[in-house]
């Protein structure tokens, strides 16, 4: 089954396919929260259940490339990773679907988690995550946080922030830079 809902709707629906034996492909987020997304491991662990998250970006070619050049060990050991996002989303893509800018929504669970899932690729799994509130950013981010991200190997300050704003063009960037270039 794939479920492709609103964030929100995400958990219940995994854990009735779960609970009908079904595999489940579940759309990015997992959950509109930590805790919901534990649940749902939990209940993944508990039946030995099938469930994969959907993060379509994993497969591009770019970001193909980039993995090889990092685990390749071109740049040298990673020293500092920057993403930034800019998109232009006007007012119909959140009138079109009310869910995207209620708890659940909003640019960090529809968006940014695409550029955290890029990075993770290229860097790691998290091991720490500290919340800044920014008064600059959270106005273009409708009142979120800017997470600060560190890595494994010893990567601090992997900074990514995503600019819901008015804008007239869209685009992302990811620079990594390594000892070694």
């Amino acid at each position: 089954m794939i479920i492709a809902t609103p964030n929100a709707l995400h958990v219940a629906q995994a854990l009735a396919c779960i609970a009908a034996g079904v595999a489940v492909l579940v759309e990015k987020p997992i959950a509109p929260s930590v805790a919901d997304a534990q649940s749902l491991c939990l209940a993944v662990d508990a039946s030995a259940a099938r469930l994969l998250v959907g993060h379509h970006r994993a497969h591009s070619p770019i970001l193909a490339k980039a993995r090889q050049v990092v685990q390749q060990g071109l740049l040298g050991r990673l020293v500092a990773v920057t993403g930034t996002a800019l998109f232009c989303k006007l007012d119909h893509y959140f009138a079109d679907a009310p869910w995207r800018s209620q708890p659940g929504g909003g640019p960090i669970l529809i968006n940014l988690v695409h550029e955290i899932g890029n990075l993770r690729s290229l860097c790691g799994d998290i091991v720490a995550v500290q919340d800044r509130q920014l008064a600059h950013f959270c106005a273009l981010m409708r009142g979120e946080v800017a997470p600060l991200v560190s890595a494994r190997d010893g990567l601090q300050n992997l900074r990514v922030v995503e600019a819901i704003a008015e804008s007239v063009c869209s685009g992302s960037q990811v620079a990594v830079a390594g000892q070694s270039g």
